[in-house]
């Protein structure tokens, strides 16, 4: 048989395919191939978590019902967030805090790794501050999850967050700090994150907001 021949019969053409077939799942390049680490995984959540409050990050629009912030390295966030106060019932006060960060080719860097991230469909936080007087008590618990495509160094991938909140956010002027944590599962890995510094920036957006905490001491 003439090589044109076999060229053209049914044996080369299966041949050909489980050619194409083995040459892609060969491929390394694939976002599952060389997933982020623990310690890439907890710097990517704490660095976007902290960024409605970090000075890297520059507010460049605020409208009624979001601001987007402009990403250190490029970039953008849409950040929407409506807040509850609960009225005040036998001395304990409390606040609903429900807001989405949004990312758009947001670049940043956290614990020295360079992220770029885009929603999919991005992050969601509700977090509950709740306060009781005579002695002064504070405490706090809440949860974050969503979805996030992220690029690190060349590598792409995907990152599911699920996490839970729980602790004590501490009152200015009061001698009790902030004392909590974040547990659950980011990007694959359990984590168990400590999350005071957020928590103080939390708390001290539920100040702003006109609920005076101490008045209860």
């Amino acid at each position: 048989m003439s090589a044109s021949s076999r060229a053209g019969s049914p044996l080369a053409g299966i041949t050909l395919s489980a050619w194409v077939l083995v040459v892609a799942c060969s491929d390394s390049t694939g976002p599952e191939s060389d997933p982020l680490t623990l310690k890439e995984a907890t710097a990517l959540f704490v660095g976007l978590r902290s960024s409605p409050a970090d000075a890297d990050f520059e507010t460049t629009l605020v409208s009624e019902d979001s601001v987007i912030v402009q990403c250190p390295r490029g970039g953008q966030l849409k950040v929407v967030e409506s807040t509850v106060i609960r009225p005040p019932v036998n001395d304990t006060a409390s606040m609903v805090s429900d807001f989405r960060i949004t990312p758009t080719g947001c670049g940043f860097t956290a614990s020295g790794f360079r992220f770029t991230v885009d929603g999919h469909p991005g992050i969601r936080d509700i977090t509950t501050v709740s306060t009781i007087g005579r002695p002064l008590q504070t405490w706090l618990e809440g949860s974050t999850s969503g979805t996030l495509d992220w690029e690190l160094a060349g590598r792409t991938g995907t990152c599911d967050l699920a996490l839970t909140l729980s602790g004590h956010p501490g009152v200015p002027g009061l001698p009790s700090p902030s004392a909590a944590r974040y547990t659950g599962a980011v990007c694959g890995h359990e984590v168990d994150i400590d999350a005071s510094s957020i928590v103080r920036q939390l708390f001290g957006r539920w100040m702003q907001h006109g609920v005076d905490a101490t008045r209860y001491n």
